[in-house]
């Protein structure tokens, strides 16, 4: 269902953004550097009421457009799976 997915999208977000801000050098989350960028805005403007719906939906489209040279590299890294 719809909730069904958009739970699994702020829960997947909500990972990268901690990925990003404290990242553990045991679990790399390799990241193209455009979509560091959008989380760490949506991670700015999280605590509003409610986030600007095109940032979330231009950081999910930067997940699936814009993968990082070291995620190609490697297809164990994908972060969908």
């Amino acid at each position: 269902t719809m909730t069904t997915y958009s739970n699994t999208i702020a829960r997947m977000l909500a990972f990268l953004i901690h990925s990003c801000s404290s990242p553990m050098s045991s679990f790399i989350v390799p990241l193209y550097p455009r979509t560091e960028e959008l989380l760490k805005e949506l991670s700015d403007v999280a605590a509003e009421r409610e986030p600007p719906m095109l940032l979330i939906h231009d950081t999910i489209w930067s997940l699936l457009a814009l993968p990082s040279e070291a995620f190609k590299e490697n297809e164990l890294m994908c972060p969908f799976t």
